[in-house]
């Protein structure tokens, strides 16, 4: 449990450790510090400790830690250091993306690398502009796996009539359009394939492995912009909602030079991602209002996401942290830097956190704790798109495909009921259900079952006898611990 204060009890995580220092805010740097004490041992190298260094072994723990928390990502290091390849960011990323229970926060001085790879690697995980608007697309906005193939690229699940023909997505901006207006975004398709579809554009960007081609006619080769999601089960491209970016700056020339960049962040991210400055150590004053040929105020303004909605605003920032230098040879600081801060937070409605007033601790400032934060509820579970509970539903067996799936779809209705979240691979691919091609049906289960590693729960329907399918299921959810829940004709 760390004692960072913003942290409220989370964790640190440490897949990379080490830095170099950019600016006069790292002169006493507690990493650095803490390195010396640490050579030899924990993976700090012996003969210089605070050398940037990977640790690809730490890249899993967050999977270990079941109960939601705040996570500090190299508080040690700097994760967007130039010694630190993008290959390896995206590990990270991946892990974060597949623990949507836990809230993950990134600092960097660096901001100019964070944007080139938000830009170039992980804006590919963005899910996806329409006509109206924009949406995030992770984990914890999942109801079961019926709403993934449901789901536009706006990131709304979609309805069929009774014919089963499309009737468009329920994105609320287009549900109030007027009726001459076509209720429906962009199909469900790749962002990238569809833009660039050969094989040595996807190459260059790193995620050719991705897809599949085929021939294009003329000695290449072109994917298909829905083989991804097929071969990936996941949309590996979407951006982590469970993801707080910021920068630390000290003072007024550290957040100039490093604000211009978190504009560009809030530009290409979607509207729901939070991102924050940490000013700490406060070496001096912080005013918001910078010149700019525009003169914007990154507090005060709010940006307008020039493709989408025309009602998506947000502030440049959504939350600020402040707090003194604090350890050996700390520098002093004014409180009435910390006033200012906090009123141009209070004037922009933006949450401010006050870490520490003095090298002492002490937290008060003018008769309160500062301590409000952007997070939905104080328990920090993952917004109000995550549910309580994520239950995968095992897919039952009745002898007749046909029968499975509306068994299938019973239960799910059930779970839902309950307040739970169903996940249920198998409702939309009838092969996943298909006891007598054994080779399709093993594919089928191996493909749904990476999903299981984010739910909380395992549901067995064995009403009607438990399968072959059905034991490997429950043999995977017995090595990821997770409880199971027998049922039977009772539970519908």
């Amino acid at each position: 449990m760390s004692k960072i204060e913003w942290l409220k009890g989370g964790k640190t995580w440490n897949p990379v450790t080490g830095c170099t220092k950019t600016s006069r805010g790292c002169r006493n740097c507690y990493a650095a510090r803490m390195s010396k004490r640490l050579a030899g041992r924990c993976g700090y190298p012996k003969d210089h400790p605070f050398r940037v260094t990977l640790h690809p072994d730490r890249v899993d723990i967050p999977y270990r830690w079941k109960e939601t928390r705040r996570v500090f990502v190299c508080s040690m290091g700097d994760l967007f250091h130039p010694n630190v390849p993008f290959d390896f960011i995206d590990r990270i990323f991946d892990t974060i993306w597949h623990t949507p229970r836990h809230r993950y926060l990134i600092l960097t001085k660096r901001t100019d690398r964070m944007v080139e790879y938000i830009q170039e690697r992980a804006y590919r995980r963005t899910f996806g502009w329409t006509n109206y608007g924009r949406g995030a697309y992770y984990p914890g906005r999942f109801e079961h796996y019926e709403d993934i193939v449901m789901r536009d690229m706006c990131g709304y699940r979609g309805d069929l009539d009774e014919n089963q023909n499309w009737l468009g997505c329920n994105h609320p901006e287009i549900a109030g359009l007027p009726d001459e207006y076509e209720k429906g975004c962009s199909p469900y398709e790749c962002p990238i394939a569809s833009i660039a579809s050969d094989r040595e554009s996807l190459e260059k960007i790193g995620v050719a492995d991705d897809y599949e081609f085929e021939p294009d006619g003329e000695g290449g080769e072109y994917a298909l912009d829905c083989e991804w999601m097929r071969i990936n089960n996941r949309p590996r491209h979407a951006w982590p909602g469970n993801l707080c970016l910021g920068f630390s700056a000290e003072d007024q020339k550290t957040f100039e030079d490093r604000i211009g960049d978190f504009f560009v962040l809030r530009r290409n991210l979607p509207k729901e991602a939070i991102l924050f400055m940490s000013y700490e150590p406060a070496l001096g004053p912080i005013d918001t209002n910078i010149d700019h040929p525009y003169r914007w105020s990154p507090l005060l303004d709010t940006h307008l996401f020039e493709m989408g909605s025309q009602v998506m605003r947000r502030p440049y920032l959504d939350w600020v942290i402040a707090g003194c230098e604090t350890g050996p040879g700390a520098r002093p600081m004014d409180p009435d830097w910390i006033r200012s801060i906090r009123d141009q937070c209070r004037e922009a409605r933006i949450p401010f956190f006050l870490k520490k007033l003095d090298p002492k601790g002490e937290r008060m400032l003018d008769g309160r704790m500062w301590e409000e934060t952007p997070f939905e509820n104080e328990n920090d579970a993952l917004m109000i798109h995550t549910p309580v509970k994520k239950i995968f539903v095992c897919s039952p067996y009745t002898g007749d495909i046909q029968q499975n799936q509306v068994l299938a779809r019973r239960i799910c209705a059930k779970v839902r009921e309950r307040g739970g979240n169903p996940f249920a691979p198998h409702l939309f691919y009838t092969q996943f259900l298909d006891e007598k091609n054994r080779k399709e049906r093993d594919a089928g289960i191996a493909l749904g079952l990476d999903f299981m590693r984010v739910c909380d729960e395992v549901l067995v329907f064995r009403g009607n006898g438990v399968s072959a399918g059905m034991k490997r299921e429950i043999a995977h959810a017995e090595r990821l611990s997770l409880p199971i829940t027998y049922v039977g004709d009772g539970y519908l």
